[in-house]
């Protein structure tokens, strides 16, 4: 997905960030470090293009995660 958004095709590189983070999401649970660094970047992704709506939600649930791991 770097590569792809070096070429400027940030609408590719967000759905291909955004696969990757369903599949680990699913793979490895809601309360899982790698899930929560992942929605993490994809807010940061959105925050950066102006959608910080979206953004903030994100990093609601991302602060979510990290309240369960860290207690």
């Amino acid at each position: 997905a770097w590569i792809i958004g070096v070429d400027g095709n940030a609408k590719e590189v967000e759905a291909l960030e955004t696969e990757a983070f369903l599949i680990q999401r699913k793979t490895l649970g809601d309360a899982h470090p790698d899930v929560a660094k992942s929605a993490y970047l994809l807010a940061e992704r959105m925050r950066r293009q102006g959608a910080l709506t979206e953004s903030h939600a994100v990093l609601r649930a991302v602060l979510s995660i990290q309240r369960k791991l860290l207690g």
